[in-house]
């Protein structure tokens, strides 16, 4: 059982949102309702959830917008060069190699890009694979957001088994077990999107001056956002994405545990803490972390929970802080 809006009075006209807390509560109410710290929240009549921080991923897909344009400019010179050579380019030639609305296969593709080997046109198939990856890197930050919501969602819906009322309880059930995947999921995809956008920026760093050749972006370990990060020339740049501050490190540390050894919902465990049948707290736990964000690790073990991580304030903290 939870509490609803602190005036009921005041919101009987008014449809209610669903709010639900860092503390894994769940409650209704105004926009004036709103609770502390971070939150996920649905609006009334509609599936999709929102959060506290959407204004990051709104100015992320901005700033993507920003560095198309600035790319542009840097392969043409300006706009209006570039779009006076688009109209000379097919549009397969854009989506080949992309989209399977293209049926070409690798080398039938290779000789029809061939008929356009001129420098132009070099720098536009270029342009289009940098917004490729892009692209790719808002899509896959964006189902990252998306698995974090619901994890928060699925997190209020866990209830405790039995007639209790007082005291912190353990719940693993296939509620848990179902947060429990969301939260794995953020994990892997916000490490993703990393990856892909220190591929973008590896890049960037290296747009040569000529084509005279079609230009090939490397699958290169050293594009990895873990090794970006620390010998990138932006590396000891304060607030920068590839300065390498202990979240970050975090982040590839659960991520490398969840892919490589041991999935997390595999001992997915809730605790919920009721005073007199009201749910004061939902939470789960992550790893400790040391100093530098490194798991501790004894032999082959790293899963130690002396610190009591609660998750949903740790992955809100990774939301925020990359």
């Amino acid at each position: 059982m939870e509490l609803n809006a602190s005036n009921p009075s005041n919101t009987m006209d008014r449809p209610l949102i669903t709010y639900y807390s860092e503390l894994g509560t769940v409650s209704k109410g105004t926009l004036d309702d709103e609770p502390d710290g971070f939150y996920v929240y649905s609006l009334p009549s509609q599936d999709l959830l929102y959060d506290s921080f959407d204004s990051i991923q709104e100015q992320i897909h901005s700033r993507l917008i920003d560095l198309d344009n600035l790319i542009i400019e840097r392969l043409f010179g300006n706009q209006s060069t570039y779009y006076s050579i688009i109209h000379f380019c097919p549009i397969a030639i854009s989506e080949g190699g992309f989209s399977p609305e293209m049926t070409f296969d690798r080398d039938s593709f290779a000789g029809y890009a061939k008929r356009f080997s001129f420098e132009e046109a070099r720098r536009l198939i270029y342009l289009d694979d940098l917004r490729y990856l892009s692209e790719s890197f808002g899509k896959t930050y964006d189902q990252a957001v998306g698995s974090l919501r619901m994890a928060f969602c699925a997190l209020g819906e866990i209830e405790p088994i039995g007639n209790i009322s007082d005291g912190v309880f353990k719940v693993s059930s296939p509620k848990s077990h179902s947060m429990m995947r969301e939260v794995e999921s953020f994990i892997i995809w916000l490490n993703s999107s990393l990856d892909i956008l220190s591929h973008l920026l590896f890049e960037l760093d290296r747009i040569p001056n000529r084509f005279e050749s079609f230009k090939k972006i490397r699958s290169d370990k050293s594009a990895l956002y873990s090794k970006f990060r620390s010998k990138s020339s932006h590396s000891g740049d304060e607030g920068h994405i590839c300065n390498d501050f202990p979240e970050a490190v975090y982040l590839e540390e659960l991520r490398n545990e969840i892919v490589h050894n041991r999935a997390f919902e595999n001992s997915a465990t809730c605790y919920i803490s009721l005073e007199n049948g009201i749910v004061k707290e939902r939470f789960f736990l992550l790893p400790d972390s040391n100093e530098n964000g490194r798991l501790p690790r004894w032999n082959g073990r790293c899963r130690f929970y002396s610190q009591e991580n609660k998750g949903t304030e740790r992955l809100s903290s990774l939301y925020r802080e990359i």
